[in-house]
């Protein structure tokens, strides 16, 4: 077991297995801009073996330090910075979770914030570096350095702690990377059916706020200096899969005309109002990624964008974006008001037979079997995830995620009872969106399916 899981007594509510239909179709086309990009910062991988990336990360101790030093009334300090995203009885809720602005937001988010270590230091050249915990599954070793504004406290994870490869590893990530429905990749739309936290946010995102633990897995999270860096590696990730895997976002106008105002301030301190439609090609205009590895697979070479020209038919793609579409064909309530005990699996039956979806099982690409999940109430303490399997009634903690009856996992952040009480974040009730799809697949693969007999899911 990766973690020690708390013997808290939780309910498991309002659970469907949705039957999905996608539908993909690029449309029209968009102006590129003919802003010059190629001097803009370069956000490397945090790596002590690279002079470079600890050039950046001195940088960001300098920025850490004096955005500590200025009073907290001044928009540009630490703990001002904090606040947008929300912290213990500040009163603001405004980092969305769990809906398709959360890339987005937290895109303007880091880029803001970058923009004010630049102005602080004068190192107009600084980009965010980025903890990449596919390939370091430990805290990197600068944020355990003693005296360092970098190790804060506290944290729940040690400096020999590791993080689990059901949630960041290789393979996982090369099984998220490769869906190519936004819905689905960058959490759903509010209110469409199946919707809520999509397998990369209540994966990987929520795991490492979940393992560093400490004020990283409360509404405070930005106070930590990891957090940044943590964020910073979830937009490359999203950049990845536009750029480097060739996803499109939705072209719906409902996410793209977006806009928030006042809850960014710009390198001066003064407020900013941003629209989620230029988020789109930020890493094309404002800063650039130092590539490593995420996923399995070599990065295409032929996506890769490497002069101003490739940059505009990229920009001019992602500006397009996509006819994304998430219909729910067949929706299948199967359980209401069961417990889940943290330290033991909890199993139930889905009301419906595999002969019924065989064109899924069969791999048809165009439909999927999204089982949504959603918990009334939560542990004061959320340290732990949940793993979940398909047709394996004996699964367990120690259960391999290389079993093939592997469908996903999902963990808690933002669910701490007491501090939702104090300040109203994330005062929702999460709903998960867990893909069975690959798994049931694999099992009729294996000769281990029986058509007739009811699909069980195991958490």
């Amino acid at each position: 077991m990766e973690f020690k899981l708390p013997n808290r007594r939780e309910f498991l509510k309002d659970t469907g297995i949705t039957a999905s239909f996608l539908l993909f179709l690029t449309l029209g086309g968009i102006e590129s801009c003919a802003r010059q990009t190629r001097s803009r910062p370069i956000r490397r991988r945090i790596n002590p073996a690279s002079p470079d990336s600890m050039a950046a990360l001195d940088i960001y101790k300098d920025a850490v330090a004096q955005m500590r030093a200025l009073p907290s009334s001044n928009p540009r300090s630490w703990s001002a910075q904090a606040r947008i995203h929300g912290t213990i009885s500040a009163g603001f809720n405004k980092c969305p979770h769990g809906t398709w602005f959360f890339l987005p937001w937290h895109r303007f988010y880091l880029s803001y914030f970058e923009e004010i270590c630049q102005q602080l230091t004068g190192h107009n050249e600084f980009g965010l570096p980025y903890w990449n915990w596919s390939m370091d599954r430990s805290i990197p070793s600068p944020f355990w350095q003693s005296g360092s504004v970098l190790n804060y406290s506290p944290r729940t994870a040690t400096a020999s702690s590791t993080l689990p490869i059901s949630a960041t590893g290789h393979s996982r990530m090369e099984t998220l990377l490769n869906e190519t429905n936004f819905l689905i990749f960058g959490s759903g739309k509010p209110g469409g059916t199946p919707s809520g936290k999509g397998p990369f946010e209540s994966g990987p995102h929520d795991h490492v706020h979940v393992f560093v633990g400490g004020t990283m897995n409360s509404p405070a999270s930005p106070l930590d200096p990891l957090f940044w860096t943590h964020h910073c590696m979830i937009d490359y990730c999203w950049y990845d899969w536009n750029v480097n895997r060739g996803h499109n976002n939705t072209n719906d106008p409902a996410w793209g005309n977006q806009s928030w105002n006042n809850h960014f301030v710009d390198r001066n301190g003064n407020s900013v109002a941003v629209q989620v439609a230029s988020s789109i090609t930020l890493p094309l205009t404002a800063y650039q990624y130092e590539e490593s590895q995420v996923g399995t697979s070599a990065v295409n070479q032929s996506l890769l964008v490497r002069n101003a020209q490739e940059i505009d038919l990229v920009k001019t793609r992602l500006q397009k974006g996509a006819e994304v579409r998430l219909v729910t064909k067949k929706q299948i309530p199967f359980s209401r008001g069961a417990d889940l005990i943290t330290d033991k699996s909890l199993s139930r039956e889905i009301n419906i037979a595999p002969a019924e979806f065989m064109k899924i099982i069969n791999e048809q690409a165009s439909e999927k079997i999204i089982l949504n999940a959603g918990f009334a109430r939560f542990p004061n303490d959320s340290n732990f995830y949940v793993r979940v399997f398909v047709n394996l009634p004996q699964a367990n903690a120690q259960t391999s995620i290389e079993d093939i009856h592997y469908a996903g996992s999902f963990a808690f952040f933002g669910t701490n009872a007491q501090q939702d009480v104090d300040n109203m974040h994330h005062m929702h009730k999460p709903l998960y969106m867990i893909d069975l799809t690959t798994a049931v697949q694999k099992i009729k693969q294996a000769g281990m399916l029986d058509e007739n007999k009811k699909l069980t899911v195991q958490f």
